[in-house]
Parts: structure tokens; sequence; C-alpha cells
């Protein structure tokens, strides 16, 4: 009989502390053909984080990639209009050495978000997660706060 791994449980929520932030900015010529539009517009935000909780998770280095194109996301769905569901937000990765996370925020929240971190309004990241598996996990929620708690 072959044995199951049973897969390690997860807390549902990890807390990191940022450490360090820095913009990214780029406005180019399109030349991509399956592109609308002449030009493009990114930014991104770089942030820096250590794992504060859990207590297994503790000092864990993150890197976190909060990007954004104009245009990325679709309008508002119309009343009545049939709910799509995403999976999640991304993926996080949190091996032992070192952990990443990227994703996607509306190029409209950017500007909200660095007067934020400008302002110390944001000094921790929390991340509602599925359990992790490999060091790998599913985010689902990404929360931005002045505290901790």
């Amino acid at each position: 009989m072959a044995r199951r791994r049973k897969r390690a449980e997860a807390p549902k929520l990890l807390i990191f502390e940022v450490l360090a932030w820095e913009p990214n900015y780029t406005f180019s010529v399109n030349r991509d053909p399956d592109r609308l539009g002449d030009y493009v517009e990114y930014l991104e935000l770089h942030l820096d984080a250590k794992c504060v909780y859990p207590d297994k998770l503790i000092g864990r280095s993150l890197t976190v990639t909060a990007s954004s194109r104009r245009g990325l996301f679709a309008p508002s769905r119309p009343r009545g209009a049939p709910l799509e569901e995403s999976s999640s937000l991304g993926t996080l990765r949190l091996p032992p050495s070192g952990g990443s996370f990227y994703f996607g925020v509306p190029h409209e929240s950017c500007s909200y978000l660095m007067s934020g971190f400008e302002s110390h309004q944001f000094q921790f990241l929390m991340l509602s997660i599925s359990p992790l598996a490999r060091g790998r996990s599913s985010v689902n929620d990404v929360i931005f706060a002045r505290t901790s708690d």
C-alpha cells in the first residue's frame, strides 16, 4: 500500500513588515501587435519585507512586485451579469532562502499606494493564503496596513 503524504497546514494569514519600497515607471511605444493602443504605460512598486507572523516563518524575507499597466483590468461587470471567479491574485513563493510574490493592481490605485508608503501609513503587508505546499501558496487577499493588529 502506497503511503500518502500529508500536506502541512499553514496559517491562513501571513504578516510581513515592509522594510523598503521603490517605484518604477515605464512609458514606451507599443511594439506588440496584439496589444491595443500606440503606447504602453507600466508602474511597479517593489517592496522588501520580512515575515513577522506566524512564529514558524518569522524572519523569512520576501520581495514583492505590485505591477500596474493602464487598462490591464477589465471594466466592472454589468448588473445581473454572471460572476467570473478568479482563482487567486498570484502565487507566493516562500522558501527558507527568500521568497517572492508578484501581483497586478489597478493603475488608478498606484498613486494611493505610493502616498501610503511615503507617509508611513503602510508598514505591514498581510496576505491571506491557502495552505503552503512546498513553499508555495495561492494568495487570495492583499492588505496594506499601518499596524499588524
